[in-house]
């Protein structure tokens, strides 16, 4: 089987990336596969071989507003069996106009729970982007989604003919599993993710507040980095460390408890990572936060404060997660079987 890859993660241009590690991985599974991947003009990519039977091809778009045309106008000398997409947006749309031009079966896969209330609030884009989904559903002839909660959307909004698979995110819970504990005085509350609106970080910011006025000495962290930032900084104080976009396993060495108030995730690698290490998560009902257990907290600033108080107060314990991968070996098998049934 020949495939063509439509994505947008240029980390494949690096030879020590994970995802190049993976796409090579995933190649081995086909006869051939072909990866087109948005880039500007100004990033300077080329096409390049990665594998015996794997090649990657750059846009180099004068824009991004050319992504879509240029990608293709890329695909139309690829000859493929299937076309499978990162997202039904953009690649999504992409990968459903190569499906109809060549008359091959589309993949989609689905890593963003776009049905959420806040995805469309977010922007205007996100607007634009849920109308090209609801096209790109439509003529999929299979859909990948990465959890139970998505997948059921999916069903209730679109009752798409495709078949639907939930194959999540792979992690390697193993190094999450082994952490060994640090002992600490203060309550340790984490925000592991981007400092930006999508993420409500602002929201941890009253939480800690709203805990510590009710006597609690409590300490948040806030690991990675984001254009609010600098506000944050400005508005957190004493109680508040920056760690910046780093490797987020020692800070869960020692925290009691991980804060997500997001609008929407996708899968929310974080609470996965933070549920095998054991430790408590209070989250909006988005991603898998249901799945891995964790204290669903209202979308409202004080519902999710007064949360991670009760939460702290009952001494919450998650029940054990069950994680779906017993390594990375499997997840990737498992990929190359649902592509492949795609075109059965």
């Amino acid at each position: 089987m020949k495939v063509l890859s439509i994505g947008t993660d240029r980390g494949i241009f690096d030879a020590a990336s994970t995802v190049r590690k993976r796409m090579v991985q995933y190649a081995a599974c086909f006869e051939e596969l072909h990866v087109i991947v948005f880039s500007t003009k100004q990033s300077s990519f080329e096409k390049i071989q990665i594998a015996e039977n794997a090649w990657v091809y750059p846009t180099q778009s004068f824009s991004r507003l050319l992504y879509i045309f240029d990608a293709i106008r890329i695909a139309e000398d690829i000859q493929c069996d299937v076309v499978t997409t990162q997202d039904p947006f953009e690649t999504g749309y992409v990968g459903m106009k190569v499906s109809k031009k060549k008359h091959i079966p589309l993949h989609v896969q689905v890593h963003t729970d776009f049905l959420s209330a806040g995805f469309q609030k977010h922007s205007f884009l996100n607007r634009i982007r849920f109308v090209l989904s609801e096209k790109v559903i439509a003529h999929a002839a299979r859909i990948r989604v990465v959890s139970d909660a998505l997948r059921e959307r999916i069903v209730h909004r679109f009752q798409p003919q495709a078949e639907i698979s939930v194959l999540p995110i792979y992690i390697d819970i193993e190094r999450y599993k082994n952490i060994e504990r640090v002992a600490h005085e203060k309550v340790e509350l984490l925000f592991v993710g981007r400092l930006e609106s999508e993420k409500r970080p602002y929201w941890a910011l009253a939480t800690l507040e709203h805990v510590r006025n009710e006597g609690v000495d409590a300490h948040l962290t806030f690991v990675g980095d984001g254009s609010l930032k600098k506000g944050l900084m400005e508005q957190g104080g004493e109680p508040v460390s920056f760690a910046g976009h780093t490797d987020p396993l020692p800070y869960y060495a020692q925290a009691d408890m991980l804060l997500v108030p997001s609008v929407y995730e996708g899968y929310g690698m974080v609470m996965v990572e933070a549920s095998a290490a054991g430790i408590p998560v209070v989250a909006t009902d988005v991603g898998v936060a249901k799945e891995v257990g964790a204290y669903i907290a209202p979308h409202t600033i004080d519902g999710f404060a007064k949360s991670v108080s009760a939460a702290l107060s009952s001494n919450y314990v998650p029940e054990p997660f069950s994680y779906l991968y017993e390594n990375e070996e499997v997840y990737i098998q498992q990929w190359c079987e649902d592509v492949k049934k795609t075109g059965t």
